[in-house]
């Protein structure tokens, strides 16, 4: 929105038009802009076309020289433009003004005129200037699309069941889940303590075809033997206790239902 672009003959135009919307097509239209009347997803626009249209009534309704009206429109907008927009505090854009009114060539009477207005008006609502120069709006939006997830299959309703029997058959499918883990748990375990049992014979043979001493090399065969027999017991018996375990987790559970 660039005021330079105002003259003093747009002035004269501007207050010789009798209604407001009249008054703000015609600004609208040497401001550049597409439109005179903005909606909520716009409100800097709207905010920034209001206040120039409020200095251009001010300039040519306060008893102003055209020249003088046009000069405090443009100052109005420096003003703006050094303090609001680049984010300064209001003792700056107090600054600003008076540096601004010491500059221009008025007189005493004119320049307490434009003084009165801009403390009347912009500095009493400098923050929200401000504000609306310096803060990007958040994205409006209309609609949105959501995505919703429902059961992965629908159970016809002649197969529903009440909501104990749902629980008790979820909480068997559980118990079913862990005895099937932990019975490949011992699978493994016994399959590994297996394997070490038939190295371990396996060594002891090695050492008994290549030892000197028979009946040393002998004795030693048959402790490794003994040894990997036990191994293959024990890995039986824990095997044994941990499938009990389970059977007496199922039945247990089973206990508690009823």
């Amino acid at each position: 929105m660039d005021t330079e672009r105002l003259s003093v003959d747009d002035l004269a135009r501007f207050a010789a038009l009798g209604t407001e919307i009249e008054r703000k097509d015609y600004l609208r239209t040497k401001l550049g802009m597409k439109r005179a009347h903005f909606d909520d997803d716009d409100m800097r626009s709207a905010c920034l076309f209001d206040f120039h249209y409020a200095n251009l009534e001010f300039a040519i309704e306060s008893g102003l020289a055209w020249q003088q009206g046009l000069d405090f429109v443009r100052m109005m907008t420096r003003v703006l433009s050094e303090s609001a927009k680049a984010n300064r505090n209001l003792f700056f854009a107090v600054k600003a003004i008076r540096d601004e009114l010491e500059a221009i060539t008025w007189d005493a009477r004119a320049k307490q005129r434009a003084s009165r207005r801009i403390f009347e008006s912009f500095l009493q609502h400098y923050a929200l200037y401000r504000f609306v120069c310096t803060r990007e709006r958040e994205e409006r939006r209309d609609a949105i699309d959501l995505s919703l997830e429902g059961p992965p299959t629908r159970i016809p309703l002649r197969d529903g069941v009440a909501e104990s029997i749902w629980r008790a058959r979820e909480e068997r499918q559980a118990i079913e889940k862990r005895r099937e883990e932990k019975l490949r748990e011992i699978d493994e375990k016994r399959a590994q303590r297996v394997k070490i049992a038939s190295e371990m014979k396996e060594n002891a043979f090695e050492e008994m075809s290549e030892s000197q001493d028979v009946a040393t090399a002998v004795a030693k065969a048959i402790s490794a033997r003994g040894n990997a027999s036990l191994e293959l017991v024990e890995s039986n018996l824990e095997s044994a206790e941990a499938r009990l375990d389970l059977i007496i987790e199922q039945l247990t559970a089973s206990t508690n239902k009823r």
